[in-house]
């Protein structure tokens, strides 16, 4: 993590992200009570990294400025605040409206159940529950807990409302075209169809009630990779305790930021979107009030081979990695469906990820994760 500090401006910055905390200064009343929170799901699409002012939006996506351009502001610094590292990140939890003892007690219930979700969905931990699923699955009906089963529900309605195209049992897929990142060559066709007939969550097969899970793979060799969604649950889990311990003004920040309320003055939290090119500094400023703002940053993982540019997100389709958009940022609700919207439209690309937003606002209603 870096951080940037000047006179004016406050910023913890991460991969994708940065997330400000800030009043505006001396002589600037604040908006105290004129932001409602958000009822709907928007996106900010950067198409090609060299050409970051060519910025595509949904009709609803808040105004943003350019950073150079954005109102100066003084720092407001949280009463308590802790980064925890989990999930393959770190988390920096920031509480603004307790007092400092409650604020840590809360940040430290945020700890255990955020290393809690890492213990049982951490795919590099060969005893973890998703690790045990991915080796025995295929063979014979495993048990599993309320949260992994959650995950799993979770996701399999992300793939019905993408049409399939957020699939986390894409993990053969993804196997496979790491394989071939490492070796300098494109995974032959042969290797993709084996792999591709491996992927699709109508193949996983969960029984059982409440206390009693049990998931099995309609065939063996699949395998589960929860990375496109399971940040942005965890962030929802951790709004909720911290709602639970009374706040409402907070920040869940991971790279993506969950947002909680308003600044106790009223102003709205600010988030950053990051320009896709080195040294990936902040570019634009939106303006957030207890919604997520997630971004997918396809210019951070990718891979030349024979001079094409190869993203490290596999569409399920076609079983081939995507030619990257430079970076996908969306702002809802519910961050447990921006993290997979972020990863959908990415795949999709511009205009059918547009219609996909469109889709989800004219009436198909997502189930709430959080608070």
């Amino acid at each position: 993590m870096s951080r940037l500090v000047s006179r004016t401006l406050v910023a913890l910055v991460l991969a994708g992200f940065a997330f400000v905390a800030g009043c505006e200064r001396a002589g600037s009343r604040a908006r105290a009570g004129t932001l409602a929170p958000r009822a709907r799901y928007d996106c900010l699409i950067i198409p090609d990294a060299e050409h970051v002012d060519n910025v595509i939006t949904s009709s609803g996506f808040p105004e943003y400025v350019r950073l150079d351009m954005a109102k100066q502001y003084d720092p407001l610094p949280p009463t308590a605040t802790n980064l925890i590292p989990a999930m393959g990140t770190e988390f920096t939890v920031s509480v603004y409206d307790l007092d400092p003892a409650t604020g840590m007690a809360a940040i430290h219930a945020v700890a255990g159940r955020l290393t809690d979700l890492t213990k049982k969905l951490n795919l590099f931990d060969e005893n973890s529950e998703t690790s045990v699923v991915n080796r025995d699955a295929g063979a014979r009906a495993v048990p599993i807990d309320g949260d992994l089963e959650t995950m799993i529900r979770y996701s399999r309605k992300a793939s019905e409302f993408s049409g399939g195209v957020f699939d986390p049992s894409v993990g053969p897929l993804t196997k496979l075209w790491r394989a071939g990142r490492n070796e300098g060559r494109v995974p032959p066709d042969d290797d993709i169809a084996k792999a591709k007939a491996l992927v699709g969550f109508d193949k996983v097969l969960v029984a059982g009630k409440p206390g009693a899970w049990t998931v099995k793979f309609a065939k063996p060799g699949m395998s589960l990779d929860f990375g496109g969604i399971a940040k942005g649950w965890a962030s929802e889990e951790a709004a909720k305790i911290l709602r639970q311990y009374g706040s409402t003004s907070a920040v869940i920040f991971s790279g993506d930021a969950r947002v909680i309320g308003k600044l106790p003055n009223g102003s709205p939290f600010r988030v950053g979107i990051t320009d896709p090119r080195p040294p990936h500094r902040m570019l634009y400023i939106v303006n957030v009030v207890n919604a997520c703002v997630d971004t997918s940053g396809f210019y951070e993982q990718f891979t030349m081979i024979d001079g094409k540019r190869y993203s490290h997100i596999i569409d399920p389709r076609t079983g081939r990695a995507i030619p990257a958009l430079a970076s996908v940022s969306v702002i809802g609700p519910d961050a447990t469906w921006c993290d997979a919207l972020s990863t959908t439209i990415g795949i999709l690309g511009v205009e059918e990820g547009l219609k996909l937003i469109d889709r989800i606002n004219s009436g198909e209603k997502l189930p709430v994760t959080g608070p």
